[in-house]
């Protein structure tokens, strides 16, 4: 749990500071958070070795294997996330594949461990573990629910279907429990909503509370609702979704979320009524299916953060909403800029693929000027400078209906990653891609042979 605030912390501080070194505030609670989890995985197979007296026998404890290789993975996600920023450009977008390979490795190690202690122990730790497995995979869309849509907004519906129903299988595949689902849904839930009056306090971006996550009750429904269950859970979902979305609970707007139960609901529906009746099977269907339906129907949408390269310079940015939508730029007090001279470029805001640009003027060194922002939500406005040929820019967070000023002191740095992408970043994406999805693959093998193991020791 510590883990997953401390990932909150992180999106907050990305958001309204910005892209910084390894060593900020919530990196060094996540890095705790992994090291502790680390000497536990370590404690585990000291125990196993001492009491099997064999590599081998200690291995082929249930989880063990999968959780050192999950460990592996997470704690090899860090370093080469710094390499990848190193190569590519710093950047804040969660679905970067080494950021998406540690959500993975979080995730697995958690099935990992309850593959060994889903049948056994108390029902509070078995509950707890599966609160952390939904949270853990519940991170795929923290963006969308801080309000920091990198993609299409169209696509947080059917991700979160993905992930819900699919920990949910598992959750009820390894857990012994009769309606598993209904306490670790309302356990998750209770701590989202604890973690709101700190992070409000502080001034930190606070992230929603996914009541949609509700229609995953049904889920416990009596046995004759079989295989019914699973679509009406959807249905649940989506529906929730609709309710939070009209209501302002979500930061996902209905229209994309009508765009997206249009499209995903009607075949969720008919593929999950078609499978076999085994909830694992089930699942792996759910993730497929929205998977395919993402890639092929939504909209592409372009992330607002291309990437951070080296900083040049420093500057005064400031921004003044008049709570309608028109937000008043200005760029002071260049610091550290080595002998540039720096003109104006435009203005540029995005959100979840949407571009707005305007000019940015000098009037007598301040440079100043207007957007018009389309669509409520966080805005990520950017200004483009010039010196000479070289373009660099700045940015501030700024929320589209508040009529207020923000300022701060902010890095002027080379941007990364907006021209053509070089082969070797493809290639390093989908090796770590590749490496997540075998870590899921084995996982979901994992799985369902401890529930076949289990159900006939019961």
């Amino acid at each position: 749990m510590l883990g997953l605030v401390a990932t909150y912390w992180d999106d907050g501080w990305h958001t309204e500071i910005g892209r910084d070194d390894a060593l900020l505030p919530p990196h060094l609670l996540l890095y705790a958070s992994i090291g502790m989890v680390g000497l536990v995985l370590a404690g585990w197979v000291l125990v196993g070795l001492w009491r099997t007296r064999s590599l081998r026998a200690t291995l082929a404890i249930p989880g063990l294997a999968l959780a050192v290789a999950a460990g592996v993975v997470t704690a090899g996600a860090a370093p080469a996330d710094a390499a990848w920023h190193a190569a590519f450009g710093r950047d804040s977008v969660l679905w970067s594949p080494p950021h998406l390979l540690s959500v993975i490795g979080t995730a697995v190690l958690v099935v990992a461990v309850l593959l060994n202690t889903g049948h056994m122990g108390s029902r509070v730790s078995r509950i707890a573990l599966a609160v952390v497995l939904l949270g853990a995979t519940e991170i795929v869309v923290v963006e969308y629910e801080t309000d920091v849509p990198q993609f299409s907004q169209a696509l947080y519906l059917p991700v979160l279907l993905a992930v819900g129903l699919g920990s949910s299988g598992i959750i009820r595949a390894l857990v012994v429990d009769r309606a598993v689902v209904t306490p670790t849904v309302l356990s998750y839930l209770v701590f989202r909503l604890l973690i709101l009056a700190p992070f409000a306090i502080t001034g930190w971006t606070t992230p929603d509370v996914p009541i949609a996550l509700l229609g995953l009750l049904v889920l416990d429904a009596p046995a004759r609702w079989d295989r019914a269950r699973w679509p009406a859970a959807g249905l649940a979902v989506a529906a929730l979704q609709l309710v939070a979305s009209a209501s302002g609970v979500s930061s996902v707007p209905v229209r994309p979320t009508l765009l997206a139960s249009v499209i995903v609901v009607p075949l969720l529906a008919a593929t999950l009524f078609a499978v076999s009746r085994r909830p694992l099977a089930r699942a792996g269907a759910v993730l497929g299916l929205l998977a395919a339906t993402s890639l092929l129907v939504m909209p592409h949408a372009r992330a607002h953060d291309p990437g951070q390269g080296t900083a040049v310079a420093t500057a005064q940015v400031s921004a003044d909403g008049d709570g309608s939508g028109t937000i008043a730029v200005r760029i002071t007090e260049f610091e550290g800029t080595a002998g540039r001279e720096w003109t104006p470029g435009r203005l540029v805001a995005r959100r979840a693929g949407e571009v707005v640009t305007a000019p940015l003027v000098d009037r007598s060194g301040v440079f100043a000027g207007k957007i018009v922002l389309p669509s409520r939500g966080l805005w990520f406005i950017y200004a483009e400078l010039w010196a000479g040929n070289t373009v660099a820019e700045t940015w501030l967070p700024v929320r589209r209906d508040e009529a207020s000023r923000i300022a701060a002191r902010r890095s002027v740095y080379l941007p990364a990653g907006t021209g053509d992408r070089p082969a070797g970043e493809y290639l390093a994406g989908a090796g770590l891609l590749a490496l997540g999805t075998a870590l899921i693959g084995w996982a979901v093998i994992a799985v369902r042979r401890r529930q076949a193991v289990v159900h006939q020791v019961l």
